[in-house]
């Protein structure tokens, strides 16, 4: 997203808006990987999940494109975290 502001010329502000992006994550993220942060290679790109249910927790279901299912009993906050991480590095 930070690359894709840089690019576009918009105030931060005007960029947050269009993008739905809250304006205080853009600038955590800028501050947290500076101007001059080297652009991530290959590009980071999320594909679409629903958490379906968290309750009773700590369950929690995820489904993922192509049929991809997850049922996770006693999933931590940092545990789902994780996974979103690891989804995003491996393009999946």
């Amino acid at each position: 997203m930070l690359e894709r502001w840089r690019q576009s010329g918009e105030p931060l502000a005007a960029f947050a808006r269009q993008y739905g992006v809250t304006l205080s994550r853009l600038y955590y993220w800028k501050k947290r990987l500076g101007a001059a942060a080297p652009m991530l290679s290959p590009p980071v790109a999320l594909a679409p999940a629903t958490v379906l249910s968290v309750e009773p927790a700590p369950m929690v279901a995820v489904r993922l494109p192509g049929g991809v299912a997850l049922d996770v009993a006693n999933a931590t906050p940092r545990w789902v975290a994780g996974l979103v991480t690891e989804l995003a590095r491996s393009g999946s």
